[in-house]
C-alpha cells in the first residue's frame, strides 16, 4: 500500500547499559540497536497487557483514529493498523530466539534495568530498559529549556551545555541525578491525592521510565557498568516509503535550520548540518496477516480483538449512521 510521506517528530531515545540473558553484549549502550533487538519483545508484552493476543497471533492496535502516532520516532506508517489492515506477528517467532515467553518473563519480571510502569500493581512488562521522549507538549525545546532554569543562561549557551551533556553519555553518579532533576522540574504535572489536600508533582507519563532510570543511575560510578543510561537525540525528519530523511539542522540543537541565518531555537549562527538519509524503522515485527491468514481466519482473529481494537468491516454509509454524523 503506497502512503503519503509523513513526518516524525523530534524526540530522545534512552536505554539503560545493562549485559542479561537478552541483551548479551549486544550494543548495550546504543538505544537504537537496543530498541532494534528488543521492540519486538516490547510490542509482545504491550499485546498480551492490551489483551490483543489471540491464539499464537499478537495482533496491532488500530490507531487510525490516532495516525499522527503512525510515524513517530522513524516508524514506517505501515508499522501500526490502518483501518483496513490487521497486522500482527507471532508470539512463538519473536520469542522463540530469546528462550521463549517462560524465560523471558523470568529475565525481566524483576529485572533492575526494567522501568516500565506496573501493568497489574505487581509485574512490569517485557524490554522495559528502553524508550524514548517524544519532544512535543511539555517537552518541547528540551535541548534549551532543560538547563535554562538560570535566567543569565542564553538559549545558545543551553543549548551547548545540552551537547555537553549527550556527549557525556552514558550517564551515571552526579550527572545522571542533574539530568533526573531538571527532567523531572520540567516534565511534571500537579496533582490531587484523595488522601491529602495538597497537589503534588507526578512525571508525565513518557518520562517517567527515564527521570527513574537517571535516578538509579546516580547510583552508578562507572559509565560502563551496569545501570548507565544512554541518550541520544534525534531530529524531526520525513518518511517517505523506507528513508527517514533529517532536513538540514542546528549543530547544537538539532531544531530544523536555514542554511543561513540564526537558529530559530538556540540563536547559533554556525552553518546547519547536511541533511541525512537512513532507513526508517520499519514494520517488524508486525506484518500484514491477510498475506498469511485466510479471510475466515482473519475475521475470527479480528472478533476476537478487544471492541477497540476492532476493524470496522461495514461499509461507510453504515458506519456514519451508526455514529449519528
Amino acid at each position: 500500500m503506497n502512503r503519503l510521506p509523513q513526518t516524525t517528530p523530534e524526540f530522545v531515545a534512552w536505554c539503560v547499559v545493562r549485559r542479561c540473558g537478552l541483551r548479551h553484549r549486544f550494543e548495550v549502550g546504543d538505544p537504537l540497536a537496543t530498541e532494534r533487538h528488543l521492540k519486538g519483545l516490547r510490542a509482545a508484552s504491550e499485546a498480551r497487557l492490551a489483551g490483543r493476543v489471540v491464539g499464537d497471533w499478537c495482533l496491532a492496535p488500530r490507531l487510525d483514529r490516532a495516525s499522527d502516532e503512525r510515524a513517530r520516532d522513524g516508524r514506517s506508517a505501515d508499522d501500526l493498523s490502518a483501518d483496513d489492515v490487521l497486522r500482527g506477528f507471532s508470539l512463538t517467532e519473536v520469542t522463540a530466539g530469546f528462550g521463549g515467553s517462560d524465560r523471558i518473563e523470568s529475565d525481566c519480571r524483576r529485572c533492575p534495568a526494567n522501568f516500565l510502569p506496573l501493568a497489574d500493581g505487581r509485574s512490569r512488562g517485557w524490554a522495559g530498559c528502553f524508550g524514548w521522549l517524544i519532544l512535543d507538549q511539555a517537552l518541547t525545546d528540551l535541548p534549551v529549556r532543560l538547563f535554562a532554569d538560570d535566567p543569565s543562561v542564553t538559549p545558545s549557551e543551553a543549548a551547548e551545555r545540552w551537547g555537553a551533556l549527550l556527549s557525556s553519555s552514558p550517564l551515571v553518579g552526579s550527572m545522571a541525578l542533574d539530568a533526573a532533576t531538571r527532567l523531572k522540574r520540567i516534565a511534571t504535572r500537579p496533582t490531587k491525592m484523595s488522601e491529602s489536600p495538597d497537589p503534588i508533582t507526578v512525571p508525565i507519563g513518557p518520562a517517567a521510565p527515564l527521570i527513574e532510570a537517571l535516578t538509579e543511575a546516580s547510583r552508578v560510578t562507572e559509565e560502563d557498568a551496569d545501570g548507565a543510561v544512554a541518550l541520544r537525540h534525534l531530529p524531526a525528519g520525513i518518511v517517505d516509503g523506507r528513508n527517514w530523511t533529517w532536513p538540514p539542522r542546528c549543530r547544537r540543537c538539532l531544531a530544523a535550520k536555514p542554511v543561513s541565518g540564526r537558529c530559530p531555537r538556540c540563536t547559533d549562527q554556525a552553518p546547519p548540518l547536511s541533511p541525512v538519509r537512513r532507513r526508517s524503522r520499519g514494520d517488524r515485527p508486525f506484518r500484514d496477516l491477510s498475506e498469511v491468514l485466510s479471510a475466515g481466519e482473519l475475521a475470527e482473529l479480528n472478533s476476537a480483538m478487544p471492541i477497540s481494537d476492532r476493524l470496522d468491516r461495514r461499509p461507510p454509509d453504515q458506519r456514519r449512521h451508526s455514529d449519528g454524523s
